[in-house]
């Protein structure tokens, strides 16, 4: 009897599809791989993690699981991040705009006049390096929320990998939206000359890609032993240095063109950002971040010299594009304050740091986040004194 060969196909591809899913199933119970295992496993080790009480394999394993996907809004180029609910991590959808935001704690307690902070930012403001309170913006409102007259209520709207380019996208479409914040503050500047300059990119653009369909059902399909090659394959290269340095970087002439472009657009966005800011009655400021490459790079200290070894290794050459970059950046800050705009340099706020703060070179723990709000806090706060009570007042 000749059997139709199209019930044979059907069989098996069911077998096949049911001992896959079995074996894989079998090795992800017996092996149990952990998020971290390709390009945070040298995290394990970190100096700056040593005594911080958060930390721990079951956060790691949180913080490269998080947030589990990332969305683009329909029309722009904005990379937003999923809802997320965990034990160290949580990304809620708020209102007036409906967009996700990672979760901001220490607000105060109610009876005051309010003073809404939106927090712009790469992957320092959204802080994967730490749980929900400690992050940038937890910290900014606890320093903020010590004592005086308003209580403030700070967005984180951070996300990871996007520079001054997304930021005022971001920035235009949360207006756009209905959000009305009081005080806008960006804190960015690493981002920039890393994708303009390292990755000769001035314009800049997300380093990941938002999932289309097909790659949001294959979040679904049991892939244990796929993910396990994946992550030792991304340990290797990290942990061996293998990746190799951009040929431009080795050209001062193509590092000093590309300083000048990813400036003269940085300076371009913020200067957009406060015009935006500026026309519905709001406070702008912008704040230069520091980096391992504007710390004391020569510094004894062992996170310092964790931080140096792992860019190093994953981004060979960084070092040289920081040291056009930085510069270029600075000269735009002065340029721009010359238009009303306030630019603030804290890139030196880890210059003879007395604790250990560093995660790679950019990246910080929680007493690296709690020095950049110290620093970035006075600004905001006399911001809020000059503010009008009509203006605060306005918002419930």
């Amino acid at each position: 009897m000749r059997m139709n060969p199209i019930r044979v196909a059907l069989r098996v591809l069911g077998v096949t599809i049911v001992l896959y899913v079995s074996v894989d199933a079998l090795f992800g119970w017996i092996v149990r791989p952990k998020a971290y295992e390709g390009l945070g496993y040298a995290r394990l080790a970190a100096p700056a993690y040593l005594g911080e009480p958060y930390f721990s394999e079951d956060f790691l394993d949180e913080s490269y699981r998080q947030p589990g996907g990332w969305d683009t809004p329909e029309g722009t180029a904005l990379v937003l991040p999923r809802e997320f609910r965990g034990k160290y991590f949580n990304i809620d959808r708020l209102e007036p705009t409906h967009l996700t935001y990672r979760r901001t704690v220490n607000d105060a307690v109610l009876g005051k006049p309010v003073i809404t902070v939106l927090l712009l930012g790469g992957s320092t403001v959204y802080g994967s390096e730490v749980p929900d309170e400690l992050t940038v913006a937890s910290e900014l409102s606890r320093y903020l929320n010590a004592g005086g007259n308003h209580r403030f209520h700070v967005i984180n709207a951070g996300v990871t990998a996007v520079g001054s380019s997304q930021e005022l996208e971001r920035l235009w479409f949360e207006f756009e939206r209905g959000l009305r914040p009081d005080v806008v503050v960006a804190l960015h500047g690493v981002n920039d000359i890393y994708q303009g300059i390292y990755l000769g990119n001035p314009r800049g653009g997300v380093l990941f890609d938002t999932e289309i369909w097909v790659a949001d059902l294959l979040r679904h399909v049991p892939k244990n032993i796929f993910l396990w090659a994946k992550r030792r394959g991304e340990r290797r290269v990290i942990t061996e240095g293998l990746r190799t340095m951009p040929t431009h970087i080795q050209l001062d002439s193509t590092l000093g063109d590309l300083a000048l472009q990813t400036a003269n657009i940085y300076a371009n966005n913020v200067m957009r950002m406060n015009e935006i800011v500026s026309k519905n009655r709001g406070r702008f400021v912008s704040f230069l971040q520091p980096s391992v490459f504007t710390s004391n790079p020569w510094q004894d200290d062992d996170d310092v010299r964790d931080a140096v070894s792992i860019t190093t290794k994953q981004a060979p050459g960084l070092d040289k594009a920081f040291v056009h970059g930085m510069p270029a950046l600075r000269r735009a800050g002065k340029a721009m304050s010359e238009f009303g705009v306030v630019q603030r340099d804290i890139s030196d706020a880890f210059v003879n740091k007395k604790d250990l703060i560093f995660i790679d070179f950019c990246h910080v723990n929680s007493k690296g986040n709690a020095i950049l709000a110290a620093r970035m806090a006075p600004e905001i706060l006399a911001m809020s004194k000059a503010m009008t009570g009509a203006r605060v007042s306005s918002h419930k």
